[in-house]
This record gives structure tokens, C-alpha cells and sequence, in this order.
């Protein structure tokens, strides 16, 4: 009897072993199922991924068989562009918002410059890019600005008192225009801030100098959009500038002085004029006066002066007192003024706003600086 349960005990542990053995293939088989169709899976991404990077592959291939499948490929290139053209707007608008956080007035700045450059540029806009842009874009408008005040400013239809003012307003504009079309070919120049500066002041000096309340009104509504545009100009420049990397060091020169009062840019030979001891400097023209020079006035002799003088132009001055207001203008360069001292040679005037003469007129020595001209220097020695 007891090997007869040992018999039965044996063959149950055969059959859990064959049902333990039978468990382990079924497991082995599911698991080499699962492994091959995720390699067969992973096969199939890699190579519908690798036809999706490079589609010309199939092209080279694969002979076109219909025109329909044409139409299809380049509906697909079409497509791509525009979605191209799509991130490039989207990131020229990004670029434009994060450059107008600087400017006092965004509204104007975003709209101007999306408008400017999403026209012009095949791809992201630079530094220098935006300032153009900004530049060019108040240029255009101060253009527009001209027009209309030149219709509100009629000289010749105007009250007398009117003439003064609207003249100024003639001049200052077009000093800012001058400025403007020199600046837009000027975007690194480390001069540009003066120049949009000046621009501000030009245009403010006009809205002043009109005293009467229509006008004045009328001309600085004009001007408004200018000088947001302009200020705008101004603010997306220092914020390129505080960015930039700095210059190169400059090569150092001997100078013939050290006097800091004299800037960098004046030529040794031009400094030289400058010394107490400078040679005597034989004059193009000689103003007396007592009418024993060429002219009795320094303003007769500057309006003398050739269009197309080279080099420097001398005019030596007399002795005696000279009652009249001097204006050099941007176009007279290269000038040496020089007299026979404080005390002998004077130039004096009495214009004054309080009988009528617009301030912006009442110097008595005044000198529009050239900035754009190689030798623009206007030289007066006592």
C-alpha cells in the first residue's frame, strides 16, 4: 500500500512538472511574439521618419506618372513656404515687440517697424536693421510733416509778424531733414544719437518759435507723429548701443596739446592754428571797418565765400566795433576767423525776443556745425 501512494505521488509531480514546463514555452513564445512585432513596429517608424526628413529620396526613385501628382508635389512646396514665411513674421513680430519695450511710444513703434521690415529683410532682423528701419520710418514722416506745415506756413501771404517765425520753422525742418537722410546710411555711427537729438530739438524750436494759438496748434499736430517716431529712433538706438560690444582701442598719436577742452577729432594741423604762437596766417579776405578791406562786414565777406573753395578759408578782421548778427551756415566750411584781439575786434548785437525776433535768431556769432563734411571746422582766434 505505501508504494502504491508513492506511485501516485510520483506521477502527480510529473504532471506538475510537464504543466510548469508547458507554462514556460506558452510564456516563452508570447514574449518572442512581443519582441519581434516591437522591432518590426520600431523598423517601421524609423523608416516612415526617414522618408518624412527626406522626401526628394522617393523623388529620385519613383518617376512621375500623372500630372495630378505634380499639382500634389507642388501644393506641398507651397505649403512649406508659407509656413516658413509664417515663423519669420512671428518672430520678426516677437523681435520688434521685445525692441519697442525701450521707446516711450510702443503703439507706434510696433506698427511702424512690423510694417518696415517684414517688406524688406529675407530673414531676422539685426540691430542695425531696426535702427534704419526706425530711422527710415521718421524720415518718411517728417517728409509728410514738411507738406502740410508748408501749407499752414505761407511767408510770403503771412501777417508780418508771422514771417519771422514761419522762416525759422522753414529753417529747423530742414536742418532735420538734412540730418535724417544722412542718418539712414549712419546706423553705427556712434554720432547718430547727436543727430536724432538734434532732429527733437528742431522740431520742438519750430512748434515755439510760433507764438499765434491756430498755428502753433495746427503745426504741432504735424510734427506729433514725427516726434514719436523720432523718440522712438533715439531710444531704439542707446538701447543697441548699451548692447554692442565697445570699440577697438584707438592707436595712440602724439598731439601737439593736451588741452582737454579741444576735440578728438581736430587735425594737428588745426590744432596748431590754435597755439597762442601759431604763425600769422595770410587772409583770403580782409573786413576793416573804415572800409580799408575788401569788405566793411564780416557777414558781406562770408557771403563772398566760393562754392567750390578747397582748403582752408581765412578772413582776417580789423579793429573796431562790428554791430551786426554773423550766421555761418552748413555749407560755409573750413573757416579761420581771427582778429587783433578781445579788446580791438568785437562783434556785438542787440536782437532780442521781447521786439519780436524769434529767439533761434537773436545770436549774435552763430554757427550751424556741418557734421557730414570732412573739414567742418570753424576756427576764431582773438
Amino acid at each position: 500500500m505505501a508504494f502504491q501512494d508513492f506511485d501516485q505521488i510520483s506521477e502527480r509531480r510529473r504532471l506538475e512538472r510537464k504543466q510548469r514546463l508547458k507554462q514556460k514555452i506558452i510564456i516563452g513564445v508570447v514574449v518572442a511574439i512581443l519582441l519581434l512585432s516591437g522591432a518590426v513596429a520600431a523598423f517601421l517608424i524609423f523608416l516612415n521618419s526617414s522618408q518624412t526628413d527626406d522626401p526628394n529620396d522617393g523623388a529620385d526613385n519613383v518617376e512621375p506618372t500623372s500630372g495630378n501628382d505634380k499639382n500634389k508635389d507642388n501644393s506641398s512646396g507651397a505649403s512649406k513656404d508659407k509656413g516658413i514665411d509664417d515663423q519669420k513674421v512671428l518672430q520678426t513680430q516677437k523681435a520688434v515687440q521685445t525692441i519697442c519695450q525701450t521707446t516711450d511710444y510702443k503703439e507706434t513703434c510696433e506698427s511702424r517697424l512690423e510694417k518696415s521690415l517684414s517688406s524688406k529683410l529675407s530673414g531676422l532682423p539685426g540691430p542695425d536693421d531696426f535702427v534704419k528701419a526706425a530711422v527710415s520710418a521718421a524720415s518718411d514722416e517728417l517728409n509728410n510733416a514738411i507738406t502740410q506745415t508748408s501749407k499752414l506756413m505761407k511767408v510770403e501771404t503771412a501777417p508780418e509778424k508771422q514771417k519771422a517765425t514761419f522762416d525759422v520753422c522753414k529753417q529747423v525742418l530742414e536742418g532735420a531733414q538734412s540730418d535724417f537722410n544722412h542718418s539712414q546710411n549712419a546706423a553705427g555711427s556712434p554720432d547718430l544719437g547727436n543727430w536724432l537729438s538734434a532732429v527733437i530739438t528742431y522740431q520742438q524750436t519750430c512748434i515755439d518759435a510760433v507764438t499765434e494759438d491756430a498755428t502753433k496748434t495746427s503745426i504741432e499736430q504735424a510734427l506729433k507723429t514725427t516726434k514719436e517716431l523720432t523718440s522712438n529712433s533715439l531710444a531704439i538706438f542707446s538701447s543697441v548701443q548699451k548692447v554692442a560690444p565697445p570699440p577697438a582701442a584707438a592707436s595712440h598719436r602724439r598731439l601737439l596739446t593736451d588741452r582737454p577742452d579741444l576735440p578728438s577729432w581736430m587735425t594737428l594741423e588745426t590744432r596748431r592754428l590754435l597755439k597762442a604762437d601759431a604763425p600769422s596766417l595770410a587772409p583770403n579776405v580782409t573786413v576793416a571797418k573804415d572800409g580799408s578791406g575788401d569788405f566793411a562786414t564780416i557777414s558781406k565777406a562770408l557771403e563772398a565765400l566760393p562754392d567750390s573753395y578747397q582748403g582752408r578759408y581765412v578772413i582776417y578782421i580789423k579793429k573796431g566795433v562790428y554791430e551786426e548778427n554773423v550766421v555761418v551756415t552748413k555749407d560755409m566750411v573750413n573757416i579761420t576767423m581771427y582778429g587783433e584781439g578781445s579788446q580791438k575786434t568785437i562783434v556785438t548785437g542787440n536782437k532780442n525776443f521781447a521786439d519780436g525776433v524769434p529767439t533761434f535768431l537773436t545770436a549774435t556769432f552763430g554757427t550751424n556745425f556741418n557734421p557730414y563734411h570732412a573739414n567742418n571746422s570753424v576756427l576764431c582766434r582773438r
